[in-house]
């Protein structure tokens, strides 16, 4: 996959985590929590691999599947 490509499919699945997120409701949605974890896994490794440097050990910026502003400026910078 070349650098476009990674891009949008990481939009994709960030996309699919702001969807997945609006459908959690108190109980029996285990498995979406499980799926949204997976993806946003997903997207970190994507993202890392763009932006040629190290995985962060966690990512405690992320809230609720969307990305802060910080986290936004850090991508445009790299993907530059």
């Amino acid at each position: 996959m070349n650098k476009n490509e990674k891009l949008d499919h990481m939009l994709a699945l960030t996309e699919e985590v702001n969807v997945l997120t609006q459908r959690l409701k108190p109980q029996a949605t285990g498995y979406i929590h499980t799926t949204i974890n997976t993806l946003r896994d997903r997207i970190k490794e994507i993202k890392n691999e763009l932006s040629d440097r190290p995985a962060r050990l966690a990512d405690s910026e992320e809230v609720d599947g969307m990305y802060t502003d910080d986290e936004i400026k850090e991508w445009n910078d790299a993907v530059k």
